[in-house]
């Protein structure tokens, strides 16, 4: 048996983070009259979109950031994230998207490949926690399409 002690990583999502995604993705429900069922806790993506027959049709990652569209150029999102998300897609044929409400804004993003040119590796530095630096995607904020 080792004597390596097991530590968990900590989860820093939040109820509130939590109600937050949740209200966006009611938003886009109601704009696109669909349902969105979420996925467990440490699945590949948030969301799947769901038709009236129960069948997926959208894998969805939504996040909800407190500040203007405009205030930055890019959105950046784990790579991890949409390399699952993307995997999900070219498996199943089901479309990936990533929707993000900002505060004055709710967009979505339909991603089937990436820029190679837009991979950097930042991320959270304030938590001090080195597992939050990581490769990072960036999507022109004006690639995304508004509701």
């Amino acid at each position: 048996m080792s004597d390596r002690t097991y530590t968990p990583r900590p989860v820093y999502e939040t109820a509130r983070t939590i109600n937050a995604e949740r209200q966006t993705i009611e938003r886009v429900s109601k704009a696109w009259d669909v349902k969105f069922s979420k996925m467990p806790k440490f699945y590949r993506v948030d969301w799947a979109a769901v038709n009236a027959q129960g069948k997926v049709i959208g894998w969805a990652e939504c996040k909800r950031r407190h500040t203007g569209k405009d205030n930055y150029k890019t959105f950046i999102i784990s790579l991890g994230k949409v390399l699952a998300g993307l995997e999900l897609y070219e498996q199943t044929g089901i479309p990936f998207l990533i929707i993000v409400e900002w505060d004055d804004g709710l967009g979505y993003y339909k991603l089937k490949e990436i820029d190679s040119t837009s991979i950097e590796v930042g991320g959270r530095f304030d938590r001090g926690d080195a597992q939050d630096i990581e490769p990072l995607l960036h999507i022109p904020v004006n690639k995304f399409t508004f509701l």
